[in-house]
């Protein structure tokens, strides 16, 4: 292989890698905003189940899940990993799951389950970047 064919190859691998590294970052944080988003619409639903504010919030969660999803699919393109897939599903269907809750306890139950998998499927994507797997 010529030298100018090995740097080729190492900018291509460089680029995906950063692509990785972003596609995974924005899905974090786009999942982050979801579940803050998700537990913002439980709490007005109870305060005000038919008030202008619980339809407002309502915006604003429909519109972090639309990110989340966008974001999900964005890793899926650059990062065909199984593991990666169910954790960055897991968490977008947990943190809906808010909406549903039966009480309080139960929403924080909720919020910290969605946080645990953001951590571990931030956790297992940096695994897989590091170890040039992705």
């Amino acid at each position: 292989m010529k030298t100018a064919e090995r740097s080729e190859r190492a900018a291509r691998l460089a680029r995906l890698r950063q692509d990785r590294l972003q596609a995974c970052s924005a899905f974090a944080a786009a999942a982050n905003r979801l579940r803050r988003s998700a537990n913002d619409r439980w709490f007005r639903r109870q305060e005000s189940p038919d008030g202008r504010e619980s339809f407002e919030v309502a915006d604003g969660f429909y519109a972090a899940r639309t990110e989340a999803w966008q974001a999900y699919y964005a890793v899926r393109l650059v990062l065909a990993d199984p593991d990666v897939k169910r954790l960055s599903q897991a968490v977008i269907n947990t943190a809906s799951q808010i909406l549903e809750a039966s009480d309080h306890s139960e929403v924080r139950l909720l919020r910290e389950r969605t946080s645990s998998l953001v951590e571990e499927f931030v956790d297992t994507a940096s695994r897989l970047l590091d170890a040039g797997r992705a």
